[in-house]
């Protein structure tokens, strides 16, 4: 949910859930007042460049979803802890109360595993963004138009090897073969020629 929602309602469910661990630091044993503090430092650097513009967003992108592993474990680590805790006090008084854990548990762990695929397209020439651009997914013969923010993503895919056709105005289509891995956001930038370049080649 938090991949997926607006950018101003991923921060304040980001927010809800710092404040959770904060509130239980107590009874946490793999949860630091560090770790609360590098989780504050991530909100705040997306907070600064979520209304940015689509290049300033790509170019931090990369770097910012190099943690993410890191801080997905630790947040498997703070999930099985509170459903241990709730587990322990509450199995046989409110077994109810266990089992909506454990189906939230279950949400979490495969939201954060979802496979899926993001298209960044550029301009050949300048590598300036094109923001308009439609990706072709030949598995399923399915064709999908950029977002708002010059994106097109597809939240869940398959895992293995697939071909994408990458299609704009005025470029030239490009045939694109990739690798799709399991349980990751796999982000590809393609850069498109633009087609009187293709036409003034075939010329001479």
């Amino acid at each position: 949910p938090i991949i997926n929602a607006t950018k101003t309602k991923a921060i304040d469910m980001a927010a809800n859930k710092r404040n959770a661990l904060n509130d239980n630091l107590n009874i946490l044993t793999n949860i630091t007042a560090a770790n609360i503090t590098e989780i504050d430092h991530a909100i705040a650097a997306y907070s600064t460049i979520k209304d940015a513009p689509t290049e300033t967003r790509q170019t931090k992108k990369s770097t910012a979803t190099d943690q993410l592993p890191g801080w997905y474990a630790k947040a498997f680590e703070a999930v099985d802890s509170m459903y241990d805790l709730i587990f322990s006090y509450f199995l046989e008084t409110k077994p109810e109360l266990v089992r909506a854990m454990e189906e939230a548990k279950q949400v979490i762990v495969t939201g954060v595993h979802t496979t899926s695929i993001t298209f960044d397209c550029l301009a050949d020439e300048d590598g300036s963004p094109i923001h308009s651009f439609t990706v072709t997914d030949k598995s399923k013969n399915k064709t999908i138009a950029s977002d708002d923010e010059g994106e097109v993503i597809i939240e869940h895919h398959r895992s293995g090897h697939f071909h994408f056709t990458i299609t704009a105005h005025a470029r030239i289509d490009v045939d694109f073969a990739a690798s799709i891995k399991r349980g990751t956001n796999n982000h590809f930038t393609v850069k498109l020629k633009k087609a009187l370049d293709s036409f003034v080649d075939s010329t001479h």
